[in-house]
């Protein structure tokens, strides 16, 4: 919402159009999506059913599905740059110097992270549940196993739990890094950011919001986000080597409402 912010009279807004965003946020991924539906649907009516045949197309589904996979944290480069490239102080164009590589490796170690979590979740739920499984070798069915003993379907619910908050614990250290790492590799004329958010804090805020949340039956939303837009901002620093006074009003900027209205129709604001 930087087309909503003056400061010292001059006009901060988003230069975007619906042009690019449409290409960026829609066009791109339903491509993507298109031909790997295609080429799924292709290969699967062209090649008879056999045991052999299964594998192959399985073996394919999987490269395809990593292939598309490793197109996504590209993509979300592709985001970040577009944002950051079109945001503008008065007639200063913001400038985003950030590479596709960071991105990667921030969500190959988010993987990792996750991966970690559950696994070590599985194994204890595994340890659980291992002298129950030997009870369907013996005939039993599972619904019999599962009335019989409640404790299992009480740790399938705890592996569910620990699932969603792996997940919130990934997406936050994700936005953590991306954040801290965009507004540092950007510049807006001579003003440099530095971004010094911490993944860990940003986690512990989130879920305490989350707990907040659930326990006020959604009355506290509007203070869990005040809460984390608070620390996002807390460790935004502007770092300026000439005075604010060389800043001048841009002359378009009453011609720049359909770049305006494409901010709003994606909801981008400063926490991207």
């Amino acid at each position: 919402m930087a087309h909503n912010s003056i400061y010292r009279n001059i006009r901060f807004h988003f230069n975007g159009t619906l042009k690019r965003s449409y290409f960026i946020y829609l066009l791109l991924p339903g491509i993507f999506g298109l031909v790997y539906a295609v080429f799924m649907f292709s290969v699967s009516r062209s090649m008879p059913v056999s045991n052999n045949v299964s594998s192959a197309i399985g073996i394919v589904f999987i490269i395809i599905t990593i292939s598309v996979a490793l197109l996504l944290p590209f993509w979300f480069y592709l985001h970040k740059k577009y944002f950051f490239d079109n945001i503008a102080f008065g007639s200063t164009q913001n400038t985003f110097k950030g590479k596709s590589g960071h991105f990667y490796k921030t969500y190959l170690e988010a993987f990792f992270m996750f991966m970690g979590i559950f696994i070590v979740a599985a194994i204890f739920i595994a340890l659980g549940i291992g002298s129950k499984i030997a009870l369907i070798a013996q005939g039993q069915t599972l619904p019999d196993i599962l009335s019989n003993n409640p404790s299992i379907i009480i740790l399938f619910v705890i592996l569910y739990l620990v699932f969603i908050i792996g997940f919130s614990v990934v997406r936050q250290y994700i936005y953590a890094m991306l954040t801290n790492y965009c507004w540092n590799q950007s510049n807006t004329g001579p003003i440099k950011f530095n971004s010094t958010l911490k993944a860990a804090k940003l986690i512990v805020i989130n879920l305490t919001n989350i707990i907040g949340i659930l326990f006020s039956i959604g009355l506290l939303i509007p203070w869990a986000k005040i809460r984390r837009t608070r620390y996002i901002l807390d460790n935004l620093e502007l770092i300026s080597s000439d005075s604010m006074d060389t800043f001048a009003t841009s002359t378009g900027e009453d011609q720049s409402a359909v770049g305006d209205s494409a901010a709003d129709f994606f909801d981008m604001d400063i926490g991207l």
